[in-house]
C-alpha cells in the first residue's frame, strides 16, 4: 500500500485554495502546490486515479514515493482519468513534471459508454513547458466545462486529432482574447471549441492549422478572417452541416479538402467566387460557393 495515499488525498482536498492559480490570462504560473510529504510530489495530489498512475509508473526505486528527481524524469504521460466528481482540479501535481513533452488523458469506459465530465474543471500546464503534444479526450456534459492553463513556450499541437477541442477555455500567453484559440505567430494551433454553434476566427489569424477545429460537432458556421493565407489538414474534421464565412479575397491553400466534414455553404467575396470555384481544393465544392457581402 502506497503510504501517504489516503492522507494526501484528504489533505489536498482540506487545502485546495494553496493549489488555486490567478484568474488571468498572462501565462504566469502560480505557486507550485504545497507537499504534504516534501518528499513525495503525490502527496499533493487531489485525485487517487492520476495518483494511482504515477506510484504505478514513475516509482523507480520503489521507496512508495515520487521524487522531484523521479518527476523530472518522466517526459510523457498518458492515462485514463476516473473519479474525478466535483474535483476542480483533478491534474494538481503534474506541475512538478517538469520536463513533460506529451500529455494523453481519457475518460473511462464506464457502464457501455465513456464516462464524462459533469462539473468545472481546471488543468493547469503552465510549468510544464516542454509540452509539444496535448490530447485531452475529456467529453464534458450537463454543465461541465474545461478550462486549460498553458505555458506560453507551448507551440501548438503537430500530431494531435482531439487536442483540446472539448476545452472550453484557454489561458495563456498565446490565448486569444475569447480564450477559444490558442495562437502563436498569426498560426492558430488548437480551438477550445466545445459548445460552439458559430464562430468567428480572430482576425489576428493568418494560417489555421492541423486538426485546429477537430471533433467539433456542434460547429454549424465559422467565419473566417481576410488575412488567412492556408488551412491545414483536416482543421474542421469530424462537423455536421458546416457552413463557412470566407474573408479573404485570395483562397486560402487548402492542405487538404475537408474531410469528414459536410460543407453545405461557402461564402465568399463577390469579386472572389471564380477564384475559389477554380482553386485547387476548393473547385470540389464550386456548386456551394456564393457570393457575399462582407
Amino acid at each position: 500500500m502506497k503510504k501517504f495515499l489516503l492522507t494526501a488525498i484528504l489533505f489536498a482536498a482540506a487545502v485546495s485554495g494553496s493549489c488555486s492559480k490567478d484568474d488571468g490570462d498572462n501565462g504566469n504560473s502560480p505557486a507550485l502546490p504545497s507537499l504534504p510529504n516534501p518528499n513525495d510530489v503525490c502527496s499533493c495530489m487531489t485525485n487517487a486515479a492520476f495518483m494511482k498512475y504515477c506510484y504505478e509508473n514513475f516509482d523507480l526505486n520503489g521507496d512508495g514515493a515520487i521524487s522531484k528527481t523521479e518527476a523530472a524524469a518522466v517526459v510523457s504521460i498518458g492515462f485514463s482519468l476516473s473519479a474525478v466528481g466535483d474535483n476542480p482540479a483533478p491534474l494538481t501535481g503534474i506541475e512538478y513534471f517538469s520536463n513533460i513533452q506529451s500529455i494523453s488523458i481519457a475518460l473511462d469506459w464506464i457502464g457501455g459508454g465513456y464516462a464524462q465530465i459533469k462539473s468545472k474543471i481546471d488543468i493547469d500546464l503552465r510549468y510544464n513547458q516542454k509540452l509539444q503534444y496535448i490530447k485531452l479526450n475529456l467529453p464534458p456534459s450537463d454543465g461541465g466545462e474545461i478550462s486549460v492553463y498553458l505555458p506560453e513556450t507551448y507551440e501548438g499541437n503537430k500530431l494531435s486529432d482531439i487536442g483540446l477541442t472539448y476545452c472550453s477555455r484557454i489561458y495563456g500567453k498565446h490565448a486569444s482574447s475569447d480564450h477559444r484559440c490558442w495562437i502563436v505567430d498569426g498560426k492558430l494551433t488548437d480551438a477550445a471549441s466545445h459548445g460552439l454553434t458559430t464562430y468567428t476566427i480572430p482576425d489576428n489569424v493568418t494560417s489555421i492549422e492541423d486538426w485546429a477545429f477537430s471533433y467539433c460537432k456542434s460547429l454549424e458556421s465559422v467565419t473566417i478572417p481576410k488575412n488567412v493565407a492556408s488551412i491545414g489538414n483536416e482543421a474542421f474534421s469530424h462537423g455536421n452541416r458546416l457552413t463557412l464565412y470566407c474573408k479573404p479575397t485570395t483562397p486560402p491553400k487548402l492542405i487538404s479538402d475537408f474531410s469528414y466534414t459536410y460543407i453545405a455553404k461557402i461564402y465568399v467575396p463577390h469579386s472572389a467566387v471564380d477564384a475559389y470555384k477554380n482553386a485547387y481544393g476548393w473547385s470540389e465544392y464550386a456548386n456551394r460557393i456564393e457570393g457575399y457581402d462582407f
